[in-house]
């Protein structure tokens, strides 16, 4: 073991010490600064220095500054305001009428003037010369007696055709024609313009076969009097067959089936 007389006092280490640079005098005041040739060195200087020019008036340095942009609300309000005039500057154009939907008038009816041939100007055909005179009804298409129509002169020139039961009633049907009705009573005349919206059929299982009138499978034979097409003309319309009731065939009793 050493002993303890061995070590170094801390007296003998040699250590630098920080502070011995540093000298022990206080610091100068503050006029003894402001009077030292190095202060008043760097003053003359500073003054010798030339001035740098003056910038321009301040109204220059206005027009010098860069155009400032508007703001976004400004630009809309300012373009909306510019539309706005434009719209109502700009010469407005003509509003199309609407167009009714009303059917157009219907033409006066001319009718030809009556003769000792054709005393009727109502009936739907003409009576030729070479013809004899109709002992029924006169070449009027009506019965002089009952005022009913002539079967005979219906049947000859008007075929398959049921006539009105009147004189008065045939003179209205002329001079107020009915307007054509549908085959078909589910269907809908539209005004003009208006597109049907198709509907896709939905399927309800197997149905009962549909067939057209006058088919050989409603059995029976065909109606004589509208040969199987289940319609009559009505003078200037169509009807339902008052025979076979719009079947296109009979029994063999010529009843309806």
């Amino acid at each position: 073991m050493k002993n303890s007389s061995d070590t170094p006092l801390a007296s003998e280490l040699e250590v630098d010490d920080p502070n011995s640079d540093v000298p022990n005098l206080p610091p100068p005041s503050y006029n003894e600064a402001m009077n030292s040739p190095e202060v008043n060195s760097n003053w003359q200087q500073q003054e010798s220095q030339p001035l740098p020019p003056q910038g321009p008036p301040p109204q220059q340095q206005q027009q010098l500054r860069p155009p400032q942009h508007p703001s976004q609300q400004q630009s809309y309000s300012s373009l909306n305001s510019s539309t706005s005039n434009h719209s109502y500057n700009r010469p407005s154009a003509p509003i199309p009428e609407k167009q009714s939907l009303r059917p157009p008038a219907d033409t006066p009816v001319k009718l030809r003037p009556a003769t000792v041939v054709n005393p009727n100007p109502y009936l739907p055909w003409v009576y030729s010369d070479s013809v004899k005179t109709c002992k029924k009804c006169g070449n009027t298409g009506y019965k002089l007696k009952k005022e009913k129509p002539c079967s005979s002169c219906w049947k000859r020139y008007r075929p398959n055709t049921r006539p009105p039961e009147t004189k008065s009633e045939l003179q209205r049907l002329v001079l107020n024609p009915p307007k054509p009705k549908p085959i078909n009573p589910n269907v809908v005349s539209l005004p003009p313009g208006v597109r049907p919206m198709y509907q896709q059929p939905q399927s309800m299982g197997a149905g009962p076969m549909v067939v057209k009138p006058g088919d050989p499978r409603i059995g029976g034979v065909l109606c004589p009097r509208c040969n199987g097409r289940g319609l009559v003309h009505y003078f200037l319309d169509l009807d339902t067959c008052p025979v076979c009731r719009g079947m296109g065939r009979v029994g063999t009793n010529g009843r309806p089936l």
